[in-house]
């Protein structure tokens, strides 16, 4: 094992996916826009529901903090990885295998050399197109009642954002992928939230992870 600590989490970086980017690990880099907002935003009695797991830092980090976590994650191969995290950090977030859409099935989705580029997304020739179970994004949030949204899917925000009911979710952080979606698609997002209530903090958000509240 190739152990660093991170804000407190214990991260295992002995693994190919992150081979090409263990600098960012090393120099704290790795998510740090998204640990300075959580590091003001997060509340004990906050539900956390994540979507784009990831290696499981940011969920980790989270339940470190308050009672209860949900957290996705569509790439199979990070599955082992996620629950690597978690039990080196002694939480149990809750995980789940696939990804948030309108309905339950399967999808197309596109495996990257490095796992922070897998999405549904087609980004080079040389991704690796499997099939990933779907999970009806509303149901799962009226199982679990989160107040706290947080959405890193490389670009996959474009169809998660319109389609997720916000009725109970009044904490929203959310990493934009301009140089995949869009300027444009990207300000439509961030205008639909503010359709549904919520405000773009400005001094919380860091550049394109935004922070949004009601």
């Amino acid at each position: 094992m190739e152990i660093v600590e991170i804000e407190g989490v214990k991260l295992n970086i002995d693994h190919p996916s992150i081979k090409g980017i263990k600098k960012f690990f090393y120099e704290n880099k790795y998510e740090h826009k998204e640990i300075a907002i959580l590091k003001n935003v997060l509340e004990e009695d906050d539900v956390v529901f994540e979507v784009g797991a990831g290696i499981g830092f940011i969920s980790t980090f989270c339940a470190e903090r308050v009672n209860k976590v949900i957290a996705y994650e569509a790439n199979p191969e990070m599955i082992k990885k996620i629950k690597e995290t978690y039990k080196l950090n002694g939480v149990n977030p809750i995980l789940k295998e696939g990804i948030l859409l309108d309905k339950e099935g399967e999808i197309e989705f596109f495996l990257e050399k490095n796992f922070w580029s897998s999405s549904t997304i087609r980004r080079s020739k040389d991704s690796k197109k499997i099939r990933v179970r779907t999970f009806n994004v509303n149901k799962e949030i009226e199982k679990f009642d989160p107040n706290f949204l947080i959405i890193d899917i490389e670009g996959g925000e474009k169809d998660l954002i319109p389609i997720i009911d916000y009725k109970n979710i009044n904490k929203v952080l959310i990493e934009f992928h301009p140089d995949i979606i869009g300027e444009k698609l990207v300000s439509n997002l961030i205008k639909y939230l503010i359709e549904q209530g919520f405000y773009l903090d400005l001094y919380k958000s860091i550049r394109n992870v935004c922070y949004f509240q009601r």
